[in-house]
């Protein structure tokens, strides 16, 4: 049986009009420690920087990322504090998503075109 994440994930890139790429529970994304407990956040999936990293930067659109102090985060280890964004890392390079707080609320993809999604979803959030 598929995870509720997967099902969603499968919905966002149906939406997308891509097929799904999700990282594996044991890659790794750059998240910024701020985007942890934050309400709005953004992330962009660039270029895979090879295994074990998916090239996925999450971000709190209230930072700087010039200033913003970054970790990196397995996918289950991000799964168990903010599942929701699950959903949305199956996007491939060069796609970007907005959430504010469990909602995704649109994806926008490598030539700048905004997709709607409004995609709530399950989990903590602050």
């Amino acid at each position: 049986m598929k995870r509720l994440h997967e099902q969603q994930a499968e919905q966002v890139a149906r939406a997308a009009g891509v097929t799904p790429l999700p990282p594996g529970d044991d890659e790794y994304l750059h998240v910024s420690f701020a985007a942890i407990e934050a309400h709005s956040i953004l992330g962009v999936r660039r270029e895979d920087e090879g295994q074990p990293f998916t090239g996925w930067e999450i971000i709190s659109i209230a930072e700087d990322v010039e200033t913003a102090k970054f970790g990196y985060f397995s996918t289950i280890e991000l799964e168990a504090v903010r599942p929701e964004w699950m959903m949305a890392l199956a996007l491939p390079a060069g796609w970007s998503f907005r959430f504010e707080g469990t909602t995704l609320v649109h994806c926008m993809n490598p030539a700048g075109v905004t997709i709607p999604m409004q995609l709530a979803a399950f989990g903590n959030s602050p």
